[in-house]
């Protein structure tokens, strides 16, 4: 999040410099306009005018492309946390592989959606995989396969289908209601 302030402040700093050099060059002409035929006029129209129009117009314009670029970024960065909350729970390799980036880009992107508070959720580092926070409250209770009686090796998620990672078997996952007792 600071990363994302700070170049809000930058570009917000250079737009002013921009600015304020801008009025400097319209002040030159002012004064080349008030003193024709001066020295002092010929300076500030010759010499000032020019360099302060440059310098000015450069850093209003490099303070736009931050804008833009901070943007664009954080348009990125909504997309990313949009599919992230569609998914529920996401390998970071085919996140990876979805961005056309490496793992390790596809992490930290993921990190930056959870610092900006895009997305809420943890990164399940066993399994390679991202959870939601919305997810969290459709973990299925912890049963093993119903072939071999082998533990699950990572997070179910009710309505998914969960492979054994002892005999292969493939299995739906359902909620196990409860009865009015709470068991």
């Amino acid at each position: 999040m600071e990363e994302a302030t700070s170049a809000l402040h930058n570009w917000i700093i250079y737009m002013a410099f921009g600015l304020f050099v801008l009025f400097w060059a319209g002040f030159s002409i002012l004064l080349a306009i008030i003193q024709p035929g001066d020295w002092l006029g010929d300076l500030a129209l010759w010499l000032c005018t020019p360099v302060t129009l440059a310098v000015g117009l450069g850093l209003t314009g490099y303070g736009l492309k931050i804008r833009s670029d901070v943007l664009r970024e954080t348009r990125r960065l909504q997309e990313i946390a949009g599919v992230l909350k569609e998914y529920r729970r996401m390998k970071i390799s085919d996140l990876a592989r979805k961005l056309g980036v490496n793992e390790f880009e596809a992490e930290r992107t993921i990190g930056q959606c959870l610092e900006q508070g895009y997305v809420e959720g943890f990164v399940d580092r066993s399994a390679g995989e991202f959870v939601a926070r919305e997810a969290l409250g459709q973990v299925a209770p912890i049963t093993g396969c119903p072939r071999c009686g082998a533990p699950p090796d990572r997070i179910m998620l009710v309505g998914e289908t969960n492979k054994c990672g002892a005999c292969g078997a493939a299995y739906p996952v359902v909620q196990i209601p409860s009865n009015e007792y709470g068991g």
